[in-house]
């Protein structure tokens, strides 16, 4: 996040609809490479593991969500105050986003979990972002920053 004097901020953070996202206890800066891992351990139980691959630490917990199992994103996002009002986006340059989902204990990529691209629009209608096609192989995009944008990607 950019703060009203201009500096920048970093943070990671777990949301679980429709509560505010909640910082956690990971340092992160920019350019670390950072893997989420989200499991569900029994029915409204979750663990989520946030690991700072350049680092070597990690943040892990488990919390409780009633998820109706119906949809799994990989997305890119300006963030939210706990107000929900939105933050402008900073200029990432871009980001790489890889991962598969689990269901039925079958493991899928992004396109075979039926991935459709989300394209981000501002107030007045202008797309912020458009979302690139996935790798060749399914299992990654690149989220490049445009004018003030995000890319996201949700599979239901």
């Amino acid at each position: 996040m950019v703060l009203g004097s201009g500096q920048v901020s970093y943070s990671a953070w777990v949301a679980t609809l429709p509560q505010p996202s909640q910082p956690v206890s990971l340092p992160v800066s920019s350019g670390d490479v950072v893997q989420v891992s989200i499991s569900q351990q029994s029915t409204g139980t979750w663990q989520v593991v946030i690991a700072n691959q350049t680092t070597g630490q990690r943040y892990q917990a488990t919390v409780q969500y009633s998820s109706t199992l119906s949809s799994v994103e990989w997305i890119e996002e300006a963030p939210s105050t706990s107000n929900l009002r939105i933050v402008t986006l900073d200029n990432f340059n871009s980001v790489q986003i890889q991962g598969n989902a689990v269901a039925s204990g079958k493991q899928l990529t992004i396109a075979g979990a039926g991935s459709q691209a989300i394209t981000m629009y501002g107030r007045t209608g202008q797309p912020l972002a458009s979302p690139p096609d996935l790798s060749a192989d399914g299992t990654r995009f690149t989220v490049s920053r445009g004018d003030s944008g995000s890319r996201a990607g949700t599979a239901r």
